[in-house]
């Protein structure tokens, strides 16, 4: 699994890696994940960010990992910036359909 370049809100250049132990859930995502239980779960979270297209997030410094699986889209967005452990953070996470 290669890592994808992309960049931190304050424009520096950042590798973002495709190892699902690089990131930890946050607060707001872990509630999503609950909240999504049926449609999200952990083989999908990691499915997303090991193989998902990686396109620039809505908000800056982030980054969305968007699976398409079957007739539905799974996003899940990280920050672009790891914290002082070196783990990203999953910011949101959420499915769509077709």
């Amino acid at each position: 699994m290669s890592a994808i370049e992309t960049t931190t809100q304050n424009s520096e250049a950042v590798e973002l890696p495709r190892e699902p132990t690089s990131y930890r859930h946050t607060i707001h995502s872990r509630r999503r994940f609950k909240e999504n239980k049926r449609m999200m779960n952990g083989s999908i979270v990691r499915m997303a960010i090991e193989e998902g297209d990686a396109k620039p997030g809505d908000e800056p410094g982030t980054t969305d990992f968007v699976l398409s699986f079957g007739a539905m889209k799974y996003t899940v967005v990280v920050s672009n910036e790891p914290g002082s452990d070196g783990i990203h953070n999953i910011v949101t996470m959420f499915p769509n359909r077709f």
